[in-house]
């Protein structure tokens, strides 16, 4: 092989190196979403039957997305970046009576973002001692809230 053809092989091989490095740096491939940095607290989890519980994002980063702005019949269609889960399932209408977003019930238009200050009411058929409620970030399937009924 000739050095002439070793140098452009070379050359050939620092630009795409670099062309990799590129497009990671700017985000065109490898473009996964951060999992944002919310503080949300919940309130009202316990045993019982027709369970109220609240959640509020107290503080932190907006979740985009994190709703559809759609009506929606059945509670577990009305998430989109975050979903709601109970005891490891999605929730449906067969767990969950009311779910609202600032007193607007889940057939009504919401925003799709939770930003601070929101509130989301749930209120759950029933709960029992060792039942779990979850929220999670579907993009990254990473937990941002975990409660056990105690």
């Amino acid at each position: 092989m000739s050095p002439v053809i070793g140098v452009i092989m070379m050359i050939a091989v620092v630009a795409i190196i670099a062309a990799i490095v590129a497009a990671v740096a700017y985000g065109v491939i490898g473009g996964v979403s951060e999992v944002p940095c919310s503080t949300l607290v919940e309130e009202g989890v316990g045993g019982g039957t027709n369970v109220t519980v609240t959640l509020t994002h107290y503080c932190g980063d907006t979740i985009s997305n994190a709703f559809t702005p759609d009506p929606c019949l059945e509670p577990g269609d009305k998430w989109r970046s975050l979903e709601l889960r109970y005891n490891g399932a999605k929730v449906s209408s067969s767990n969950v009576n009311i779910l609202e977003l600032n007193g607007a019930n889940a057939t009504t238009v919401w925003s799709a973002d939770f930003r601070s200050g929101d509130v989301l009411k749930m209120q759950f058929k029933t709960l029992k001692t060792g039942d779990a409620i979850m929220i999670l970030f579907t993009p990254r399937s990473k937990v941002l809230k975990r409660v056990m009924v105690l």
